[in-house]
């Protein structure tokens, strides 16, 4: 076969593997892309170094690959599993639609890489970096530190992803009732407290700098907007929580996720459970979620100290 009809064969399985998680797996547009890109550099290199396609790639084109990725494009280990990951997916489709029964990546063998413990903030750092914004004048209205002060308090108290923040929706604010509802990866919908400081931030935000703006009917039900009145991208969450981290002095490497990763951080230290964390996190799987007990070794010892025999101190 040659190359040309070799590249159409490709690009109508990814065609069909990006209808498949759209539809079939209900995936976001960012899960969606990510996949596809993978599965690109693939298709890439596939087609250039050996003609092949989807259903005829073995364990050696594919080994052949992941040197690719680790030597040609140095891509590390933890990006490798997220490729794996992808190639997975991929070949799930594959053999559910009937072009190939049988799924390569089976057959080689997976890098193994420790778990990569989170960078966590304090409460005083987050304090810190909520005091660093300016407010300014309420009475001047539209306050860009108003909005961006409740965006890392709910980014904090309310454990968000990125993600979920910037697609966070009016009507899914149930400030009355004390909960909000975010729908999270595989558009699943879970219900987060939400408590009276966080509130009160929003209140702010509200009559400080959304009640100035004049919104295009396609973006009022966002929750958090730009000066324009659209919707915030990831890259300007990141930008606020950056710039606020480095005007309150904080010298950790952090993005928004780290407060998400806080949130949970400081749940657990105060004695909530593993199973609450995971709910309010959205983890599908408990194991995620336990990733926060190897935070802190002294936090380890005082639960030791407190319910093991062996460790109790006598009076």
């Amino acid at each position: 076969m040659n190359k040309e009809e070799v590249i159409k064969k490709w690009q109508t399985a990814l065609h069909g593997f990006e209808q498949y998680l759209k539809i079939d797996k209900s995936l976001s547009k960012n899960s969606i892309a990510a996949y596809i890109t993978d599965i690109n550099v693939l298709a890439d290199y596939m087609i250039e170094k050996h003609n092949l396609l989807p259903d005829n790639i073995d364990r050696d084109s594919l080994n052949d690959f992941f040197v690719y990725l680790s030597e040609a494009k140095q891509i590390q280990l933890i990006s490798q599993v997220r490729y794996r990951s992808s190639i997975n997916a991929f070949y799930k489709y594959l053999i559910y639609v009937n072009i190939t029964d049988t799924n390569p990546l089976g057959l080689t063998e997976s890098p193994k890489i420790g778990r990569k413990i989170p960078q966590v903030l304090s409460f005083e750092e987050i304090e810190a970096m909520e005091n660093s914004i300016v407010v300014g004048d309420a009475t001047k209205g539209l306050s860009v530190g108003a909005r961006d002060v409740c965006i890392l308090e709910f980014l904090y108290s309310c454990g968000l992803r990125v993600s979920e923040l910037v697609n966070l929706q009016m009507e899914n604010l149930h400030l009355e009732e004390d909960y909000i509802i975010v729908k999270g990866k595989g558009n699943k919908e879970r219900l987060i407290p939400i408590n009276i400081y966080a509130k009160a931030k929003f209140q702010k935000y509200i009559q400080d700098y959304r009640s100035f703006l004049r919104i295009p009917p396609q973006e009022e039900s966002y929750v958090f907007l730009n000066q324009r009145g659209k919707h915030l991208s990831r890259m300007w969450i990141f930008n606020i929580v950056k710039k606020a981290a480095a005007d309150a002095g904080v010298q950790k490497a952090i993005s928004p996720h780290t407060l998400r990763h806080s949130f949970a951080t400081h749940l657990l230290y105060g004695g909530a459970d593993l199973p609450s964390i995971q709910a309010m996190l959205g983890h599908s799987s408990i194991t995620t979620t336990e990733i926060y007990t190897h935070i802190d070794k002294s936090f380890l010892m005082e639960t030791l100290q407190s319910f093991h025999p062996r460790y109790k101190i006598s009076d």
